[in-house]
């Protein structure tokens, strides 16, 4: 039998909040590093920030959590999110954090203001105040942690040496697992964004690699019907792009591959990564 689409918990989302966008039963798990910003913007048709379930870099229990307690059903959303090779995406950050990105440049903090629908908009601002304190805590990490890209990933290596970068907590206890994640968010690990409290089942329906946009799009536009998902995509300038466009491959050496895989084997082999 069918599912009756007007009794529908799912539509529930969409009707409650179509002023705001119908794409907002899609829940974005947002990664850093990974195109998350101009994904949001394509998805939600907004800049990247301003929509109501904008959860910044929260990872998907606290999300889940979070969302529960508001009295929504997580089983109702759509939930995804976009990975990446740990090789390029350690490049990534650091590149972000000694040159910038235009979009960190330029806007920082000063879409809050932006005029939107948002019913729950003072919960929205918050999670949006908790988000950026965690993006400039990282920032500043990020960029003490080497001169040069070597030092920095040597760096990377001798703290996954020490504490796991927060990989080894018990399963079973946000708060401990909150506890333990990285200040710095650059450096964090794939997995822990996507996993829940038992430290293996992952909370998203759809993971996409940095190279698949066009097959997340394509997946979120049969969800609603959005067929302006397409339009966007082809004609929304990316943002946050680095303004050192040197390419990864040109960067490492042997050791360096070696120590990058390493700390993040977890998300190489859950998430089929390659160099």
């Amino acid at each position: 039998m069918g599912i009756n689409w007007k009794k529908s918990s799912r539509k529930e989302i969409i009707d409650n909040i179509s002023e705001a966008g119908i794409n907002d039963n899609i829940l974005h798990i947002h990664i850093p590093k990974c195109g998350g910003i101009w994904a949001k913007s394509i998805l939600y048709c907004c800049d990247g920030i301003t929509h109501r379930f904008n959860h910044g870099h929260s990872i998907a229990a606290a999300i889940k959590d979070y969302l529960e307690d508001q009295g929504y059903n997580w089983d109702d959303f759509y939930k995804c999110t976009i990975v990446r090779d740990p090789w390029s995406k350690i490049w990534s950050g650091y590149k972000f954090t000694k040159w910038g990105g235009d979009f960190h440049q330029k806007n920082k903090l000063h879409y809050v203001n932006r005029q939107v629908f948002n019913p729950i908009r003072d919960e929205s601002l918050d999670l949006l105040e908790d988000s950026n304190t965690k993006v400039f805590e990282g920032y500043g990490m990020n960029n003490n942690l080497g001169e040069t890209f070597k030092e920095y990933v040597d760096s990377l290596y001798k703290i996954y040496k020490e504490d796991k970068l927060g990989q080894d907590v018990e399963p079973g206890d946000l708060e401990k697992i909150l506890k333990s994640l990285p200040k710095n968010i650059y450096i964090t690990p794939q997995w822990r964004f996507l996993t829940d409290i038992d430290n293996e089942s992952l909370l998203v329906d759809k993971v996409f690699k940095i190279n698949e946009m066009d097959k997340l799009f394509d997946w979120a536009r049969n969800i609603n019907g959005d067929h302006g998902i397409v339009l966007r995509s082809k004609f929304q300038s990316r943002v946050n792009v680095s303004e050192n466009r040197i390419h990864h491959y040109n960067v490492y050496d042997d050791e360096m591959i070696n120590k990058i895989g390493e700390i993040y084997q977890k998300d190489i082999d859950l998430f089929n990564l390659e160099y």
